[in-house]
């Protein structure tokens, strides 16, 4: 069994390093020290999507480069700016793990190269923002290119991104109140079927009443007619008494 752990281990550890070689992921092994076995567990740190390079060139003749350290980033982008048409376009080229996004103005170039994963509408907005800077103030703009590139690199400037933030916080108070309003409407529900609940008591309360004030009606109606009968039946013993039978003393 820790044979088996060990080489599943031993797996994670080359599946990550090849993503690691692909998108640039930096990846924490932790090891944890069993009495049986040796398990390793790896962690992936975030994904590292940014611009990693960027050039303004003349022509063919790069006039700025950031950072001067990719060397082979900036190889390559020399060559696809080389071949660029010279006419107003933009464009991007994909080559081996990396986008190459430009923008041809003119005579001028713009590119940028950046992680697949990267959005592209960001890239192609910090080359408008370059060539506006640019054209503005081209004089010592390594600095102004570093700085730009570290601007669009952070997520927290991402208009489009703080707007979907904002989207989906609205959503969740939407689903928040969508989520009271159904449940207020299981107590509305509640509610109306207590008041037809009392409703049909009220009908049968009403029905058993008449039913009652009926029999006491009728009860009342007996004992008065007991009451007139005897008191008949007194009147009569009282006029046989004093009249006698057949009423000869009361002629």
């Amino acid at each position: 069994s820790s044979r088996v752990l060990w080489t599943l281990a031993v797996t994670q550890f080359v599946t990550f390093t090849k993503l690691q070689t692909r998108s640039r992921i930096q990846p924490r092994v932790l090891y944890f020290l069993e009495p049986d076995f040796l398990f390793a567990s790896l962690h992936l740190a975030d994904f590292e999507m940014t611009i990693l390079y960027s050039l303004i060139a003349e022509g063919a003749e790069v006039v700025v480069e950031n950072p001067d350290s990719e060397k082979k980033l900036g190889e390559t982008a020399r060559v696809i700016i080389s071949k660029v048409p010279k006419q107003n376009h933009k464009r991007t080229y994909t080559h081996e793990k990396y986008n190459f996004h430009y923008k041809c103005s003119d005579t001028r170039i713009y590119l940028c190269v950046a992680d697949p994963q990267f959005p592209m509408r960001v890239c192609y907005a910090f080359l408008d923002d370059v060539e506006q800077k640019y054209g503005a103030n081209p004089r010592g703009f390594k600095s102004t290119l570093r700085e730009r590139m570290d601007f669009y690199n952070n997520p927290g400037n991402d208009k489009v991104m703080k707007v979907q933030e904002q989207i989906n916080e609205v959503k969740g108070v939407m689903m928040e109140n969508i989520d009271r309003v159904l449940e207020r409407g299981e107590k509305l529900s509640t509610l109306v079927d207590k008041t037809d609940n009392l409703k049909q008591s009220a009908q049968v309360f009403q029905k058993k009443s008449t039913q009652l004030k009926r029999a006491m009606w009728w009860k009342n109606m007996k004992l008065m007619g007991a009451l007139a009968v005897i008191v008949l039946i007194v009147i009569l013993i009282i006029c046989l008494i004093a009249c006698g039978p057949t009423f000869e003393k009361c002629k």
